[in-house]
């Protein structure tokens, strides 16, 4: 059988950001509800238990100005949610455990129940922290491989550029300048793959955000990318460089 659920609150602390989070719907229909951040008409929804039960929500203002909609929206209501803020967050659990007081008080028994947030909010810590880690874990590993892949392919380079590196040699380029010109040739490489990352990155964060979630673009993030990106290609460009730099000019200059 269908039932109604009532939200209610001062102003409105998140009770419509729950329901839309709930229903996928925004109760907040007119934009001085919008730029205010109250509810001041009555709002609507719904959303379908596991049992195929269906709840209606009445958002009800609960601000004193607009009492005659919030008695309005009272009416045929059969549960009644109420969200109440704490300012500050030390201070949950005593606001609990006075509005079970005073609940309780005006019931003449414990018919209800309350959830504070502070667990939900512990929960999804641990749970960004472990997503971090995962992120992290899966970022490492990549730069890993992306890195062994450099050396490899400077390697190769250096062993088909023998003769070059050989030329260079007797014509006067000593270690340091064969170094620094493989070191800049890794760091370029790895630029390059920086590029496409962060323009794949950004290309993707835009799309989702397209698609309706809200995505936050930042500086950081991107320099960040791109250090990692210039350090993987210093790290693992220098094994080749140093292999490059330290041919004997005889031998490099015999080779096919």
């Amino acid at each position: 059988m269908p039932f109604v659920i009532g939200t209610a609150g001062h102003i409105d602390h998140g009770k419509t950001s729950l329901i839309k989070a709930l229903t996928g719907q925004d109760t907040d229909r007119l934009k001085e509800e919008k730029e205010r951040g109250i509810s001041i008409d009555l709002g609507f929804a719904y959303f379908d238990l596991p049992d195929g039960t269906r709840a209606g929500i009445v958002d009800v203002p609960g601000h004193e100005r607009f009492i005659r909609n919030m008695l309005a929206g009272a009416h045929g209501i059969d549960l009644v949610l109420f969200t109440v803020a704490a300012d500050d967050v030390s201070l949950i659990d005593e606001t609990q455990q006075a509005v079970s007081a005073l609940l309780e008080q005006r019931h003449g028994g414990v018919d209800f129940q309350i959830r504070n947030m502070a667990s939900l909010l512990e929960t999804a810590t641990e749970t960004q922290d472990t997503l971090t880690v995962l992120l992290g874990s899966i970022a490492a590993i990549s730069l890993l491989v992306g890195g062994i892949g450099v050396m490899n392919i400077m390697l190769v380079n250096v062993t088909e550029r023998t003769r070059e590196i050989g030329v260079r040699m007797a014509t006067g380029a000593r270690m340091r300048d064969i170094l620094q010109q493989f070191l800049s040739e890794a760091l370029a490489v790895s630029a390059l793959g920086g590029v496409i990352g962060v323009a794949a990155g950004l290309g993707t964060a835009a799309l989702v955000g397209a698609l309706g979630t809200p995505v936050k673009f930042a500086v950081f993030p991107v320099l960040l990318a791109f250090g990692c990106a210039f350090a993987t290609g210093l790290i693992f460009g220098y094994m080749p460089a140093r292999k490059a730099a330290a041919l004997d000019p005889v031998v490099a200059l015999s080779s096919d």
